[in-house]
């Protein structure tokens, strides 16, 4: 299982899992929403494991819909809490 933030590390000699997490991290960076800086990703294969927190659950589906549009992910576990 890998993880990672959302920072972009270099990708030549990196695993399948590695650049499969800098894709996830460098697709949320790119939203612009910068609550996405602050969310954890795991990669565990093709599977991603989203955690963190947002301020409303626009942000949470908003998240989940992208990571789920990246190719190579096959499942996400999304345990993005929603402030209340």
């Amino acid at each position: 299982m890998v993880s990672s933030t959302a920072s972009d590390g270099f990708r030549s000699g990196l695993t399948f899992e590695d650049r499969l997490a800098n894709d996830v991290a460098t697709a949320l960076r790119s939203t612009g929403y910068p609550e996405f800086q602050t969310l954890d990703v795991a990669v565990d294969g093709h599977d991603i494991s989203l955690r963190g927190r947002v301020p409303n659950f626009y942000l949470r589906q908003k998240a989940e819909f992208v990571v789920l549009g990246i190719p190579g992910v096959a499942t996400l576990q999304s345990d993005i809490e929603v402030a209340r």
